[in-house]
């Protein structure tokens, strides 16, 4: 029995483990979508209106991401049920 819950915590750990480095991975392309639109700014090959049009859609991309994941995760026991 103990190595059955073992191997559950451990599989619960490797998820957490995976989970933190996936929404690193996404801050990390975050980042760096707005530092080239940084960089393209101070080089003069965008202006400051498409920067912060840019900006403003690295922004909204992410947030529609995280809207969309917060849609697909169930809330939890009891989800969808009325009590009405």
């Amino acid at each position: 029995m103990e190595d059955d819950e073992s191997t559950r915590r451990s599989s619960h750990t490797a998820e957490e483990r995976a989970g933190r480095a996936d929404h690193q991975a996404e801050e990390d392309a975050i980042a760096a979508a707005r530092q080239a639109v940084r960089d393209l700014y101070e080089r003069g090959v965008i202006d400051d209106n498409h920067a912060t049009a840019a900006l403003l859609a690295i922004d909204l991309g992410h947030h529609r991401v995280q809207r969309a994941r917060a849609d697909a995760t169930p809330a939890g026991p009891g989800a969808g049920s009325s009590d009405t």
